[in-house]
């Protein structure tokens, strides 16, 4: 039961095998397999850019909440505009974090527009088929 003598790392083995798993078919053009592989990829980048805009509206939905909860709350009182401080303390960060992941969303979309026109790979009519189906959502 001797095994074969393996010096590459256990992280190297595992990556050698996910690098099989993502060669293209053996076919003679690999432009259709590009195609589906950027098409998955446009709909990764807008599902990113569409949670972006969500966690946006999100942190404007709990602003007005926490504005209204505030307000009410501290009508009897001085403390309306501790519930307007809440307000921001609690909106504006969410709201941060909206524009990153909708940024990160926007990347994607143009390290992709780069990628598909710069591939030599493609055909012009395989490149106008996958930037149709980019600017058709």
């Amino acid at each position: 039961m001797n095994e074969p003598d393996d010096t590459r790392s256990p992280f190297q083995r595992d990556w050698d095998a996910l690098r099989v798993l993502e060669q293209p078919p053996p076919s003679g053009s690999i432009g259709p397999w590009l195609s589906k592989r950027y098409s998955n990829a446009y709909t990764a980048a807008h599902a990113i850019v569409i949670i972006g805009k969500a966690i946006k509206a999100i942190a404007i939905i709990m602003f007005v909440i926490v504005l209204i909860a505030g307000f009410s709350l501290g009508s009897g009182g001085g403390y309306a505009t501790g519930g307007f401080a809440l307000a921001l303390i609690v909106g504006i960060p969410v709201f941060i974090l909206g524009i990153i992941v909708a940024a990160l969303g926007q990347i994607a979309l143009a390290t992709l527009d780069t990628a598909v026109n710069t591939s030599r790979h493609l055909t012009n009519d395989e490149l106008a088929a996958i930037l149709s189906k980019r600017f058709s959502r």
